[in-house]
């Protein structure tokens, strides 16, 4: 062998040889865990231990509950009874209809609204009121409150009696009219935009009373 070729291949071989300490490590491959869902046919290599786990179930969680039961409470019937005008003292009219019948008749038609013209139940303005209420009664009146004033007996305030009419202003072109009911109060249909109600003579006093007979 040549000697000047050997030596850079001896001198490799050295360093080769010199290293006389190697540590080497031999990793294996882990079989990897394939939860295949698609194809569950598919082998899985699955090498973890298992241990099996008892599954606690509450048997009465599952038993049929009984329906609730809701106890109502018993309906309650309660009954309302109003007097109107129980303060007032209803004289006795001799003629041949009752004033009593008269006024109780009109009270029928509180909180009807006013109208004016209106002579049925649907609406009344003063005259209305009074007109249907008579009729009701089996007693005729004309549709004014003027010609109204001119019927019957003239009554001063201080001698009227319940079922005469009240008037405002003066005999034959009286501008209101309403029914008395006693002790100062009397029903009529005010004005537009309110509803027939009472009033009482200490608040709107009238002029004087017709009698709707000859007593």
């Amino acid at each position: 062998m040549n000697l000047r070729l050997s030596l850079p291949i001896l001198a490799a071989l050295g360093v080769c040889v010199g290293l006389t300490s190697v540590s080497t490590t031999t990793v294996f491959a882990q079989d990897i865990v394939v939860s295949h869902q698609e194809n569950p046919e598919i082998a899985v290599t699955d090498k973890t231990v298992k241990t099996a786990e008892p599954i606690v179930v509450n048997a009465a969680a599952f038993a049929p509950q009984p329906a609730s039961v809701t106890t109502l409470a018993p309906v309650q019937t309660i009954t309302t009874t109003t007097t109107i005008f129980s303060n007032i003292d209803f004289e006795d009219v001799a003629a041949d209809f009752s004033a009593t019948d008269l006024t109780q008749t009109a009270q029928k038609y509180l909180g009807v609204p006013y109208v004016w013209g209106g002579s049925t139940p649907n609406g009344f303005d003063c005259s209305g009121l009074v007109q249907y209420t008579a009729r009701e009664n089996g007693i005729n009146l004309p549709r004014t409150s003027q010609q109204q004033s001119t019927c019957g007996t003239y009554v001063p305030l201080s001698q009227i009696k319940p079922g005469d009419l009240l008037f405002w202003g003066d005999v034959g072109t009286a501008e209101h009219v309403a029914i008395y009911l006693g002790n100062g109060q009397y029903i009529h249909a005010p004005a537009p935009g309110q509803n027939v109600k009472v009033g009482k003579l200490q608040w709107f006093t009238p002029s004087f009373g017709r009698r709707l007979n000859n007593n």
